[in-house]
This record gives C-alpha cells, sequence and structure tokens, in this order.
C-alpha cells in the first residue's frame, strides 16, 4: 500500500484492521531520503515535468513539515512492533528493488 498509512491513526486501524481479519503485517518498507533529495527532485520534475504539485518551495516545506510531525509518529509505532525496514531511497530502481525482495524473502522465512 504505497504511501498507507501516513499517520499514527491510520498505522493503528491498519493493525486493528488486519488483526480482525486473523493477518498482521509482516514487513514496511521505507524509502529514505534526506530533505535536501527531496527537494532537488521536485525542484528538477517542476522544471522537466512542469508538475504542479511541486510548485512551491513553501508548498514542499509545508510537505516535509507535516511528514516531521505526523508521518514520523507512524514510521516510529511501525519501528516499534519490529516492522519497519529502511532502504536508501536514492539508489537506482535495479539495486533499490534487489534490497526491497531481499527484505521480503527474509519475511517469507518466519
Amino acid at each position: 500500500m504505497d504511501g498507507f498509512p501516513r499517520v499514527i491513526r491510520q498505522a493503528r486501524f491498519l493493525n486493528e484492521y488486519l488483526n480482525s481479519k486473523g493477518t498482521h503485517l509482516d514487513r514496511m518498507i521505507l524509502l529514505d531520503i534526506l530533505e535536501k533529495e527531496v527537494f532537488r527532485r521536485a525542484v528538477a520534475r517542476r522544471i522537466e515535468d512542469g508538475r504542479k504539485d511541486d510548485e512551491s518551495d513553501k508548498t514542499l516545506s509545508s510537505i516535509m513539515k507535516t511528514y516531521q510531525n505526523q508521518t514520523m509518529q507512524a514510521i516510529k509505532y511501525f519501528e516499534a512492533q519490529g516492522t519497519a525496514s529502511h532502504i536508501d531511497g536514492t539508489l537506482t530502481i535495479p539495486p533499490g528493488f534487489e534490497n526491497i525482495l531481499f527484505l521480503l524473502s527474509q519475511n517469507m522465512d518466519r
């Protein structure tokens, strides 16, 4: 589920829902990237693709503030449960994908 959960309320709901169905979350994969790289990529998209969702640095700053204030709580929730795995989000697709496959294969051994 790309981009979900984003806030602690959603994280708790997801766990409760899965538990009610007799299952659980094995792994949450987080693609880590430094804030300056987020801005660099957004500016590149804004210039190259004309993307309006990355319209201004002010908008990006607001998004990053929301991430720090809300999404990090959900991440810490899953880290405390031992289900969060971090991957370098600056990797190109092939090595990043290989890292994801490796993490998923570790779950298969449980």
